[in-house]
């Protein structure tokens, strides 16, 4: 992670732009609400097909997704 954006695999950059700082938690990127919500729905034992449907996304960036948060072992939080 930079001082300003996570240092994200490019397909999961370029299908989640980055979007700013997030105004919820103060920490440097909004989008890790989104990257969090995808990953926990997947680690639920929803579809993946699923949950790409409902963030618009190719199946395989939510796989991609999910795939990067458990190697990261935890949730893009500040």
């Amino acid at each position: 992670m930079s001082a300003d954006r996570f240092d994200l695999p490019p397909d999961i950059d370029a299908a989640v732009p980055y979007s700013g700082p997030c105004g919820l938690c103060g920490g440097i990127e909004a989008r890790h609400r989104v990257l969090d919500t995808i990953a926990e729905r997947v680690r639920a034992g929803e579809p993946v097909v699923d949950v790409a449907w409902d963030y618009r996304k190719p199946v395989a960036v939510v796989k991609a997704i999910a795939e990067f948060w458990f190697i990261a072992g935890q949730r893009w939080m500040p």
